[in-house]
């Protein structure tokens, strides 16, 4: 009885405390019992015999017996099918997770493929583009050596074709490195493909392990004697599995991501090949657009050969016929004639270029006019300033004297208020003096009436008139003070009244000043304007205005005109730097010789009174300090001035131009004393050191020489020599310098 009353051990997970009944899905038997047959037939028997009486003990237990036993059966039978159910739920669970597991690999397996054919097509098409791209090179090379080959004088187009084969060899060891970090980005995938199938082909083993297994529990469950059980090794390689599964989808994450990349590198290479046919098109471009300048400078170097060999003698006449006679409309007829036969004779075009030249002419005429104007202008506001200037210099010395004066008379008036105090000071002691004596008198008198029999008559007459002599002497003293002290009041008014005169004749020179001052600032602005008007006239008659829509300039190699409105400008500068100087020598004389003079005069002057005597010395000594420190106090201002206006202009110019130009004196003896020399350095350079050297001599007119620098050797080997060699223009070859220093800077 004991063996059916065991109950089942719970599984792992189970609650043992919870009990759930359900019914059984099929009828089981019922268990054998271990009584024997004798017994059990007896205990039927027994039964049988008591089923109609209850109050049998032994057959109520057996009942209680069977109830029981009955109701174990069922718990057992209960328990048993749910844990059938959960073994089929455990099994689906699984099938579902293997499922899962197989499609996931069978995924990544197709990933892997996809990539494997996407890096394989990306390597050929970067071994193709790699071996165009040097196929390009060799073209390139090759083209190089042949252009090198024909045109050996050339330097500046193979400085050009070697800058751009080592751009190009730049380009394509870039595009190299790119080929090999994908190579390696390939190599990484392969490995990571590699892992991810044998991740694939064990996850597949499993599952054909798991399906055996899985098998081997529904033949026992069919049997429906044995448990379902999850062994631990299952659950372990479960776990594995999915652990697996999420590295693998993490590591196709990531090959996605590298064939985004791989497709980003690629459509950088169609970029980069794209960038490298515009590149070829701009180089022949340029090629083309060196070849059309060519060909245009021939043509305009026969154009010249034409005007000169045709136009010489009609230029020559126009000249003569504009020389004799300015006015173009008083010419004769029969001059017209000849010159309408010659424009008949000579090609339109030399007849357009002699008419440009007599409108440069004469607008050249027009502008010297007006420089003449402007000259005369600047004489006129000049010589205005320089009469304002010593009208102010007048009338500081006349402020200073009249101050001077002011001070004197302030001086007499304080020592004159000091003499009135002292006279009213001794006029009262005089006062009470007097009013000593009258007391005194008065004393007198009484002691007369008193003692009347004491004195004689006499006597009292005699010192009553004592002392009446002495009273009419103080009243005279006195009197003679108070006009003394009235003299001395309206000397005080006289100097009070003079000394408002001179505050308003004071006030008076300097309204004048102001006056003077402000006058002298117009005229200061009015020259300036001049001068800038002059300066414009003279860069429009030098440089030439025209309409630049309608009217196309001709560089000559040689421009008699320029040539010989040069000359007359160098001789007019250098005349007015001889007037200049000229006028500064008489200036210094003057001046020294007036000094002296002054100085004499202060020295020799003789005069009965000392005080003007000192006044006149102080005078003159101040007159001519103040003018020496107004003097020296100009040309301080004008060279500070002249000092910031240079200063300004060189930042200017460098701001500008991108050129800091330095001047300096040439150091060589003799001749060479006068040359300047000129160190330009450009705002682009590479190095601190790199500059150019220019010489020119401004009083032997000669040309422009640029000296042996290491810069220039580079540089007139390059195509900025060019502009010298060919044409002979320094601006031209400036203006390349600039271009190709600023290239070399911003090329990437």
């Amino acid at each position: 009885m004991q063996d059916h009353r065991k109950r089942p051990r719970p599984q792992e997970g189970e609650n043992p405390n919870q009990m759930t009944v359900a019914p059984s899905s099929r009828s089981h038997p019922p268990p054998q019992s271990t009584l024997s047959p004798s017994s059990s037939s007896s205990s039927s028997s027994t039964a049988a015999g008591a089923a109609p009486s209850s109050s049998s003990p032994a057959l109520m237990l057996l009942h209680t017996e069977i109830r029981a036993l009955r109701t174990e059966l069922e718990h057992s039978q209960s328990i048993r099918s749910i844990e059938r159910r959960d073994a089929a739920q455990s099994e689906a669970r699984l099938k579902r997770r293997l499922a899962d597991a197989y499609e996931e690999a069978s995924q990544s397996r197709e990933t892997i493929d996809r990539l494997r054919a996407e890096v394989d097509r990306h390597s050929e098409v970067m071994e193709g583009s790699r071996r165009e791209w040097l196929e390009r090179v060799r073209w390139y090379e090759e083209r190089w050596e042949m252009e090198r080959g024909d045109d050996d004088d050339d330097g500046g187009r193979d400085a050009g074709g070697r800058g751009r084969c080592a751009l190009l060899q730049e380009r394509l060891d870039a595009a190299l490195d790119q080929v090999r970090g994908l190579e390696g980005c390939l190599r990484d995938a392969e490995a990571r493909r590699a892992s991810a199938e044998e991740k694939a082909t064990d996850a597949a083993r499993l599952l054909r392990s798991l399906e055996t297994k899985r098998e081997g529990v529904e033949a026992k469950n069919d049997d429906g004697e044995a448990v379902v059980e999850i062994p631990r090794d299952l659950r372990i390689r479960v776990a594995e599995t999915e652990r697996a599964n999420r590295e693998l989808r993490r590591q196709n994450e990531s090959l996605a991501s590298r064939v985004k990349d791989a497709v980003q590198d690629r459509e950088r290479a169609a970029s980069c090949g794209r960038k490298i046919a515009l590149l070829e098109r701009e180089v022949r471009q340029l090629s083309r657009q060196v070849e059309e300048g060519r060909e245009a400078t021939r043509l305009w170097a026969e154009f010249r050969n034409d005007l000169v060999e045709e136009g010489g003698a009609l230029l020559s006449s126009v000249a003569e016929g504009e020389e004799n006679d300015d006015n173009v409309a008083a010419a004769t007829t029969a001059e017209r004639e000849v010159l309408s036969s010659a424009a008949a004779v000579v090609p339109p075009e030399i007849w357009t270029v002699v008419r440009k030249f007599r409108t440069l002419k004469r607008d050249a005429r027009h502008q010297e006019e007006e420089i003449a104007r402007a000259t005369q202008l600047s004489e006129v506001n000049s010589r205005r300033c320089r009469s304002l200037e010593a009208q102010l210099n007048e009338a500081s010395r006349s402020i200073a004297k009249l101050e001077e004066t002011v001070q004197e008379r302030e001086a007499s008036i304080s020592r004159l208020e000091v003499e009135n105090r002292k006279i009213i000071a001794r006029e009262n002691i005089w006062k009470k003096e007097t009013e000593g004596m009258r007391s005194l008198l008065d004393t007198y008198e009484r002691q007369e009436t008193t003692l009347q029999q004491y004195s004689t008559k006499e006597r009292a007459t005699n010192n009553v008139e004592g002392l009446q002599l002495g009273l009419d002497s103080a009243r005279e003293e006195v009197k003679l003070l108070s006009k003394t002290n009235a003299k001395l009041v309206a000397t005080i008014d006289e100097l009070e009244t003079e000394k408002k005169s001179s505050k308003d004749e004071h006030d008076r020179v300097l309204e004048k000043f102001r006056k003077l001052r402000d006058a002298l600032m117009e005229e200061r602005a009015k020259a300036e304007t001049a001068a800038v008007r002059a300066a414009k006239a003279e860069t429009l008659a030098g440089k030439g205005s025209y309409n630049p829509d309608t009217t196309r300039v001709l560089h000559l190699e040689s421009n008699p005109l320029t040539d010989a409105m040069q000359e007359k400008f160098r001789a007019e500068i250098d005349s007015l730097k001889r007037r200049l100087e000229e006028a500064e020598i008489a200036a210094a004389a003057t001046s020294s010789p007036s000094d002296q003079k002054g100085g004499d005069g202060t020295t020799t002057t003789t005069s009965p009174d000392p005080f003007n005597k000192i006044r006149g010395s102080l005078d003159s000594a101040t007159s001519r300090d103040s003018s020496n420190v107004d003097a020296q106090k100009l040309h301080a201002r004008l060279k500070e001035q002249f000092r910031n206006q240079i200063a300004l202009f060189r930042q200017g110019v460098y701001l500008i131009t991108g050129f800091k130009i330095d001047m300096s004196q040439s150091q060589g003896g003799g001749s060479e004393s006068d040359c300047q020399i000129f160190t330009v350095r450009s705002i682009y350079g590479a190095n601190e050191g790199d500059h150019l050297m220019f010489k020119w001599s401004p009083k032997k007119k000669s040309k422009l020489d640029m000296l042996n620098t290491d810069m220039a050797h580079l540089l007139m080997k390059g195509p900025c020599g060019m502009y010298v060699k060919d044409h002979g223009s320094w601006p031209g070859f400036m203006a390349s310098v600039t271009l190709q220093l600023f290239d070399q800077q911003t090329v990437l």
